[in-house]
């Protein structure tokens, strides 16, 4: 019989398997569930890693629980099924509780228990239930904490921390951490970045996927994981870069308060989202200056101004701290590395109106509604600020109104918030004028040089070298203010990636007019630094892809309209779209309306199209009632073509 008493201890949870569960197929259209177990022990939560599509999932996952439980506290166990629609939370499938206590009873001699799931109101016999099998055991705080590590470094370098337990508490993790001296090994520098990490995962687990804030989250986290595997066990010891990652951890414990303060995060949002930002500057930063960068090297011997650098992240950090804690915003609390140089920047300025560039406002352009997309946007973004060795254009192809610019412009406003968009050139047939071929390298020239000043320094000198240089052919305006200057400049490592998005290429004249522009384009691109990065949308033209097909500089991805998350992506804006009548004083709709029937047979009708279905929306709107045109719409059985 182990003994009850009251005092502190380590305790591992084994979460090994959940069997004869029963699901309700028929509302997940007939497919097995993606089980998960959340673990709520006090304040503490941790999950497990997701296991789709599966009835008997299982797991063999250790848990260590927090160091302030007791034998007397009571264990939640919630198995749950992992759904990607955005609007609804995961389902329970069925839950259970026992105190520490029991629980050690009855796994003792290492014995595994078994426990009968319940319904969430509690009522045994309701068709969610099934069984699940766990052992309990103590610990030393030393076991404890090195499994939590473990966990973590695991989901890290799996790319599943989203998914898992891992760092889905850091008070349990951090716990351990204090009592077992963990920053001292393997490295503080190591050791910080990582609960960096466990932070940001809490935090984009705990925040409403539609928030303004979600893809700087996401993104920040996608970022410092990768540069925690990058760096992990090679790095020296830097003060510099220690005391740097030291001030971005104690930043992000605003992740903290935000759980203890759900509301803050509503009140601070633009300051959260400037941290989010500035935490992303930084881990660029540390990852260039580490030669994990765009230059491939070690480069922090030629950084200008190094310790310049990382002390103003740094007081940037603080500042935001600073801002976020009083609940004040600051007048500039975001620092860019590029916004810190001064040039001339009148007198070049001047110089780049002898540049006959085209004006392009994206302002009237739409972005993809939040949360969808998620997949597609994430791989993009990710490519496009990931060096990838001969690689620096991507290009992505599909259907007419299949959505490719809005995703271009989702990623290009995401960009220009980080201070990483070089430039975003948009083309339209019905504006022949702003689409013609011979304004492309003028136009990219001047949004580069707008874009940075060392760009702009190095483009002016070129201008006031040959000042007819923008009257030469295309091919020498093309070598002369944009390959040879660009390729020249080296110091532009230490600043992240340069973004550059050219979207609806196929609308840029014809396939006569272009044929010059797309030579340069498939072949003198790949002469740019690294830190270039391209990204191409249209559609599949055959003088494009022939061009483009023969270049190993370049990934190419089919936009697939018909898969799963494209189809709920449409259900998703069309609710989005058409919920906004319910509760109308003048139509009187049901609150639910249209219902998810008609809804489905929208999504039917749409193929897979975004413009379909954004044509669809259009339609009801201009009718008298929405009802009336959504049933005319559906009787006339529209049809995409």
């Amino acid at each position: 019989m182990t003994a009850t008493n009251s005092t502190s201890k380590a305790y591992i949870l084994s979460v090994s398997s959940v069997d004869q569960i029963e699901w309700p197929k028929k509302l997940f259209r007939n497919k097995p569930p993606n089980l998960y177990v959340e673990v709520r022990l006090g304040q503490s939560v941790q999950r497990t890693r997701v296991i789709e599509r599966s009835m008997t999932p299982t797991w063999n996952e250790e848990l260590p629980l927090q160091g302030s439980a007791t034998d007397s506290s009571m264990l939640f166990l919630s198995v749950k099924h992992h759904t990607s629609k955005p609007l609804i939370k995961d389902p329970y499938v069925g839950s259970s509780e026992i105190v520490l206590d029991r629980l050690l009873e009855m796994c003792e001699n290492n014995q595994h228990a078994t426990l009968e799931l319940r319904s969430k109101d509690g009522k045994v016999g309701y068709t969610r239930k099934g069984f699940i099998t766990v052992r309990l055991s103590t610990a030393e705080l030393t076991q404890a904490g090195e499994i939590a590590r473990a966990n973590a470094r695991e989901d890290i370098e799996h790319g599943g921390i989203s998914k898992s337990a891992g760092a889905a508490d850091s008070g349990a993790v951090q716990g351990m951490n204090d009592a077992v001296g963990a920053v001292q090994e393997p490295g503080a520098l190591e050791t910080a970045l990582w609960s960096v990490v466990s932070k940001l995962d809490i935090f984009v687990n705990i925040i409403d996927k539609t928030s303004d804030v979600h893809p700087y989250a996401n993104f920040a986290w996608q970022l410092t994981s990768s540069l925690y595997k990058a760096i992990k066990g090679q790095i020296e010891r830097d003060q510099n870069l220690i005391d740097l990652v030291m001030t971005m951890d104690d930043v992000c414990s605003f992740v903290d308060e935000v759980q203890l303060i759900p509301n803050k995060l509503e009140r601070l949002t633009d300051i959260i989202a400037d941290i989010l930002k500035q935490t992303v500057e930084c881990a660029i930063f540390i990852r260039e200056y580490t030669g994990h960068g765009f230059t491939a090297r070690v480069v922090k011997q030629t950084f200008s101004n190094t310790g310049q650098a990382i002390k103003d992240l740094t007081y940037h950090l603080n500042a935001l701290k600073q801002s976020f804690d009083t609940g004040i915003a600051l007048q500039t609390v975001f620092v860019s590395t590029r916004a810190q140089e001064e040039v001339e920047k009148l007198v070049k300025i001047e110089n780049l109106k002898h540049l006959n560039y085209v004006q392009m406002n994206a302002s009237s352009r739409p972005e993809c509604l939040p949360d969808t997309r998620q997949d597609l946007l994430k791989s993009m973004a990710d490519w496009l600020t990931t060096p990838s060795p001969g690689q620096n254009i991507f290009w992505l192809h599909g259907l007419a109104g299949s959505g490719k610019s809005t995703i271009s412009t989702t990623l290009a406003e995401y960009f220009r918030a980080l201070g990483w968009l070089g430039a975003f050139l948009f083309f339209d047939r019905n504006n022949p004028s702003s689409s013609e071929p011979a304004a492309v390298v003028p136009t990219l020239c001047y949004k580069l040089a707008s874009f940075d000043p060392t760009i702009r320094a190095a483009v002016c000198t070129q201008i006031e070298h040959d000042p007819s240089i923008t009257e030469a052919s295309l091919r020498v305006q093309f070598t002369k203010l944009l390959c040879e200057p660009l390729s020249s400049l080296a110091v532009l490592h230490d600043k992240g990636p340069v973004i550059v998005v050219l979207d609806a290429f196929d609308e840029c004249g014809n396939a006569s007019s272009r044929r010059d522009l797309l030579a340069l384009l498939a072949h003198d691109l790949a002469k740019f630094l690294p830190t270039f990065r391209f990204l191409i949308t249209s559609r599949r033209e055959p003088d494009i892809e022939a061009a483009f097909s023969r270049c190993s500089n370049i990934v190419t991805r089919e936009l697939d309209i018909m898969n799963d998350a494209n189809v709920s992506d449409i259900s998703l804006y069309l609710h989005h779209h058409l919920s906004s009548y319910q509760g109308h004083p003048i139509f009187q709709l049901a609150s639910d309306w249209p219902g998810e029937e008609k809804i489905e047979a929208l999504t039917q009708s749409s193929a897979g199209l975004f413009i379909w279905a954004s044509t669809a929306i259009k339609f009801i709107a201009e009718g008298l009632h929405p009802e009336q045109q959504l049933n005319w719409e559906l009787g006339q059985g529209w049809v995409c073509h």
